[in-house]
């Protein structure tokens, strides 16, 4: 009785595949194309160099899912997003973490896809987004249509929205010293895009973005520190009074200030030591390499 049963339902299976395909001849073949699209030149190199070895995909063509909708955003030029990825992702971010902090550590904590946008996103504030971190595992990069290998100040930007935005990565993995959190803790401010350059000199900032949060703070200090040559960075932390400054009696501030970046900069790179075994300043002046590299061909 059971083996009847058994073959009653294999032969009604085989019916209703043969019926399933009947309907499927008379309807025609399916109008979406399931083939994987050709990979490019751009394609394979990114499959060899960066996908292979960092797992990292990055996508330069227009996905609308990938993208914020709510803005008016057009994908980046082939051409400038491939100089972008060889040179801004390539030379001046993966060679020089993976040279001083080892592979092993930037295949753990770097993110798995990486979206190119050509334009800018422009924010209902007046402020604009360079670029964006999720869940740890995606980060989103604007503005490649204005790659200019020449310009150092652009390149930086780039440098400072990825290393900002990897920051907060790394951070997810293993927080930094709630300490941190504690040395400005009464000037944070919701208004960041309104705070000066003056106000955050007063008040141990190193940038207006840094006073929105502690944790944007600490992917700032880190951001600027390895977007700046060393000396640049020591004249962003050690504060000296100006004469102005002095003349209207802002010289304790200004040392009060002066105070709390240099602490802030200690944890820092504690953070990068203790937990990361990264000698913050031999990366920092590593980038500067890479980034001098590039402007020079």
């Amino acid at each position: 009785m059971i083996r009847k049963i058994f073959i009653l339902i294999a032969v009604v299976g085989l019916s209703c595949l043969w019926s399933s395909c009947a309907k499927e001849d008379e309807m025609g073949p399916s109008i979406f194309d399931t083939n994987p699209p050709p990979r490019t030149a751009l394609d394979l190199w990114i499959l060899q160099n960066l996908t292979i070895p960092y797992n990292i995909n990055v996508d330069y063509r227009w996905k609308f899912i990938e993208s914020d909708l709510t803005r008016n955003l057009t994908p980046p030029d082939e051409k400038m997003a491939e100089a972008f990825i060889k040179d801004i992702l390539t030379k001046a971010w993966i060679e020089p973490y993976v040279d001083m902090a080892g592979i092993d550590f930037f295949n753990r904590s770097s993110p798995k896809q990486i979206y190119l946008v050509g334009s800018t996103a422009y924010n209902s504030t007046g402020t604009r987004t360079l670029g964006t971190a999720s869940a740890g595992r995606k980060i989103v990069m604007y503005e490649i249509n204005e790659y200019d290998k020449r310009n150092k100040y652009r390149i930086r930007q780039y440098m400072k929205t990825i290393h900002h935005e990897f920051t907060h990565i790394v951070n997810q993995t293993i927080a930094f010293d709630p300490e941190f959190e504690l040395v400005t803790s009464g000037a944070y401010r919701s208004d960041w895009n309104n705070a000066s350059e003056k106000w955050c000199r007063e008040n141990g900032f190193i940038s207006a973005y840094s006073s929105a949060s502690p944790t944007e703070d600490f992917a700032e200090m880190t951001a600027i520190m390895l977007t700046t040559s060393i000396s640049e960075w020591r004249a962003k932390i050690d504060l000296v009074p100006t004469a102005a400054e002095i003349a209207d009696n802002l010289k304790t501030t200004i040392e009060k200030s002066r105070a709390s970046l240099q602490r802030k900069e200690e944890i820092v790179v504690g953070y990068f030591k203790r937990v990361w075994n990264i000698d913050i300043y031999a990366l920092q002046a590593k980038m500067e390499e890479a980034i001098e590299a590039i402007i020079n061909g």
